[in-house]
């Protein structure tokens, strides 16, 4: 797993919710970056049974915009995003250079940057 990036976030940025602060206040500090404190192989075991059945119908049946972000370098079953943009052809799209599937984690300011902009075409 990537180390995590040290990110200060200013008051306009975002406002955490008590799950995201909750989150980031669980992380320990490991050789010079911020790390989980659980281990991958419990979480992947605790999500297998979710991540087992694919919820097409659901996500199909989603009205609210949608800004569907990866990494360019993040991984997924083949044809999963082209799915997802064929069943919901109103759903934004966007790639992020240089990360993973913790797009968040990996291009912090790339994320802010991406999701700022999607929420000011709501408004």
């Amino acid at each position: 797993m990537p180390a995590l990036r040290r990110v200060t976030l200013r008051r306009d940025d975002v406002t955490l919710s008590s799950l995201a602060a909750a989150w980031a206040a669980d992380l320990e500090e490991r050789d010079g970056a911020f790390w989980p404190r659980f281990d991958g192989a419990v979480m992947t075991a605790a999500i297998r049974g979710v991540a087992a059945e694919a919820r097409w119908d659901e996500w199909a049946a989603v009205t609210a915009p949608t800004l569907l972000v990866r990494g360019a370098s993040g991984t997924g079953p083949e044809g999963e995003v082209e799915r997802m943009l064929a069943l919901r052809p109103g759903a934004e799209h966007i790639v992020v250079p240089d990360a993973g599937h913790d797009v968040h984690l990996d291009q912090p300011d790339a994320w802010l940057t991406v999701l700022r902009s999607f929420l000011r075409k709501l408004a």
